[in-house]
């Protein structure tokens, strides 16, 4: 009887321990996040804004991602802070608030993911091989109408342009690897709520997978 006093002492006081943990790691956690986010908001803005690049349909793109990711550090993390937080949560006395949080919400983190994938797709429309043949031609044409000085400043721009288009692969590549790190946790966890729906938890088993929510959720951020 003791034994079972003592291990029922033990299971509450760490299911206490993990929702405090929660708690706390839903208030501190994110706002690394939320300054690193700012700061890359920022600078992606003032870079893909440049008159040099806006005229390139994949920096559309990007711009359109990093507007996106504005409203999911903007509205989704801060939301979440406050609700998971310090449990003040006005969509469960406002239904407009309600709606309008969950749409924000779904749509401006699945757009953020669209518009990445529009981007990886415009780069391999203009993959290199496409790319020689368009910076082919134009030598060729530049041989028959202009003379040696112009098309030597032709070629610069052609390289100049090879280096930019490869520098977006690249950052492309490294965004595309990140959100895959980041987001499967998350989608797996999801996949396992859904497969654990109708499965009887103890209150330990709750508090750890609400704990292990909370961390992929953040990080998918």
């Amino acid at each position: 009887m003791l034994q079972v006093m003592l291990s029922n002492s033990t299971s509450l006081n760490t299911i206490a321990w993990l929702n405090s943990m929660n708690v706390q790691l839903n208030r501190y956690l994110p706002l690394p996040f939320l300054v690193l986010g700012t700061i890359g908001v920022i600078l992606n803005i003032i870079i893909f804004t440049r008159r040099s690049l806006v005229i390139n349909s994949c920096i559309h793109y990007l711009l359109a991602n990093t507007i996106a990711n504005f409203i999911v550090l903007y509205w989704v993390v801060i939301t979440r802070i406050i609700s998971d937080g310090y449990k003040i949560d006005p969509s469960i006395t406002s239904d407009v608030f309600c709606k309008m949080k969950y749409f924000l919400t779904y749509v401006s983190r699945t757009l953020s993911t669209w518009f990445l994938l529009l981007a990886c797709i415009d780069r391999w429309a203009s993959s290199p091989a496409l790319m020689m043949l368009a910076f082919g031609l134009a030598t060729l044409r530049n041989l028959r109408q202009t003379h040696r000085q112009v098309l030597s400043n032709g070629t610069q721009t052609t390289k100049s342009t090879a280096r930019r288009d490869h520098q977006l692969f690249a950052m492309l590549i490294m965004q595309v690897a990140l959100i895959i790190v980041f987001t499967a946790p998350f989608a797996g966890q999801k996949l396992y709520d859904t497969f654990m729906l109708n499965v009887k938890k103890s209150p330990l088993e709750i508090a750890q997978d609400n704990l292990y929510a909370a961390i992929v959720r953040i990080l998918s951020y």
